[in-house]
């Protein structure tokens, strides 16, 4: 009998929207991003954000915050995002697109971020590069491992697909195991990676 009555509280309290039972959640935009990216001395057009996943806060316009940017190919970068209030989002990465490289190499000289950016734009090398050449490999492409995402306030592990190899310390790509996402992430072990954040 106990048990049915912590049911209807539970019901009771999930239909009257309680806060401690769910946030909201509203989409984080394109427009917002672009607007952090210009804080950080990167401006942008909403046209020129990609998100990688559906991204959401728990109130509408979080103060958003550009943390890193890194080349990644030859006209885009990966820049890692994040809430001024860490709890009303998780981090995230977003892809800022210009029309050719020596654009994104300007674009990321000019900004106060922390990146890999070295040398001229011809000669630059996508940041999804092993950092430490000189490790060797302990994942390889198409080895399944877990992806460690971790917050102030939060820990997420993900299975995911390596797509390149990789040694400790080496940032590589990795997809989701059902294959719709895409993520850059740390090496750590043979079985385990992390998102730096």
């Amino acid at each position: 009998m106990r048990w049915l009555s912590v049911v209807s509280i539970w019901i009771g309290l999930a239909s009257t929207g309680a806060p401690c039972l769910r946030a909201a959640t509203v989409a984080i935009t394109a427009p917002q991003v672009a607007a952090a990216a210009e804080e950080a001395g990167m401006p942008v057009s909403a046209q020129q954000v990609g998100f990688l996943s559906q991204v959401v806060a728990t109130l509408e316009n979080p103060e958003l915050m550009a943390v890193r940017a890194d080349l990644w190919g030859n006209s885009q970068a990966m820049v890692l995002m994040r809430c001024r209030n860490s709890g009303q989002c998780i981090p995230f990465y977003v892809a800022l697109k210009w029309p050719d490289a020596a654009a994104a190499a300007q674009a990321l000289r000019n900004s106060n971020l922390p990146s890999g950016i070295t040398g001229s734009a011809v000669n630059l090398r996508p940041a999804v590069q092993a950092s430490h050449p000189a490790e060797p490999a302990v994942v390889r492409r198409g080895d399944a491992a877990t992806l460690v995402i971790e917050g102030e306030r939060m820990r997420m592990e993900l299975p995911v697909i390596c797509m390149q190899d990789g040694g400790v310390g080496a940032r590589i790509r990795v997809m989701s195991a059902d294959r719709k996402k895409n993520y850059v992430a740390e090496v750590v072990s043979p079985k385990f990676l992390k998102l730096g954040m």
